[in-house]
């Protein structure tokens, strides 16, 4: 229906909204944050976050975080982040290190992040192994630092494709190409 009525499928949201799912309301609140399906609007993105996370949406705290510094209130959104960082909440950690240093990406952040970064990563978060990864290849914690971080890369990259079940030489087709220049 989404992709059929997109209008028709906003509404079904907002009614779910009103109705109390967190799901659905942090749903709304990106649709009014991207501008889409609706008009952007930071007055009724802002508020539906809030209305997901007052409903327990971990993740429409990522969103009113980024929401916030968009609008330039990094301070805000900074300490929005921190109490997901209080809470546990891995993703957070990743999203608090983002933000310090799309603020400030001088080696001194760097330095003040990597915590938050390698938190993130040991537990899971890509984004967190990746960037980590890529700030290490840049040198921004040492040149001794930078074999780590093509290491972290690679872990991050899809896996390579496995090689087929047959040698090409036991393949049919390869099988029956040889028999026929033979005869």
């Amino acid at each position: 229906m989404r992709d059929a009525d997109p209008e028709a499928a906003f509404r079904m949201l907002l009614e779910a909204a009103e109705a109390g799912s967190a799901w659905a309301t942090e749903a709304v609140a990106r649709h009014y944050h991207a501008g889409t399906v609706v008009a952007a609007d930071f007055d009724h993105a802002a508020d539906h976050y809030y209305r997901a996370i007052c409903a327990g949406s971990w993740l429409a705290t990522i969103g009113y975080a980024r929401l916030l510094a968009e609008h330039g209130d990094a301070d805000e959104s900074e300490a929005v982040l921190e109490d997901g960082v209080r809470q546990d909440f891995v993703p957070a950690y990743f999203w608090l290190a983002r933000l310090r240093y799309d603020r400030s990406p001088t080696r001194a952040t760097c330095r003040e992040i990597r915590s938050l970064l390698d938190y993130a990563a040991k537990r899971g978060h890509p984004d967190a192994k990746q960037t980590l990864g890529r700030l290490m290849m840049k040198g921004k914690f040492g040149i001794f630092a930078i074999p780590r971080g093509l290491r972290l890369l690679f872990e991050t990259m899809l896996p390579l494709p496995s090689p087929p079940e047959t040698a090409p030489a036991d393949n049919p087709k390869t099988q029956a190409l040889r028999a026929a220049t033979q005869e």
